[in-house]
């Protein structure tokens, strides 16, 4: 996969992720911002069928070809991308 082909992955607003929460339900989720902290790239979703849901911001990491998403495990790491976020909500 070549520089080009990982931005696009990575860049493809309002893409639909299908995923199983931890209580096993499955949701589809919206991708409705992406941004950069320190060099990694991360995530915005929303629950794509529950307006009234909270969203989640998750790290977006490339395993060979295929893009992952995980949580933000670290307080640290969290805090600073949740202020990001609460900068870009409020431009929005």
């Amino acid at each position: 996969m070549n520089d080009s082909d990982k931005s696009d992955l990575l860049d493809d607003e309002h893409a639909i992720y299908e995923v199983v929460d931890e209580n096993g339900v499955r949701r589809e989720l919206v991708r409705t911002y992406t941004f950069d902290h320190n060099q990694v790239n991360y995530v915005v979703l929303f629950d794509r069928n529950d307006t009234d849901a909270d969203g989640f911001i998750m790290r977006m990491e490339l395993d060979n070809e295929e893009l992952v998403l995980s949580p933000i495990e670290d307080l640290d790491e969290w805090e600073a991308v949740e202020k990001i976020y609460e900068e870009i909500s409020a431009k929005n």
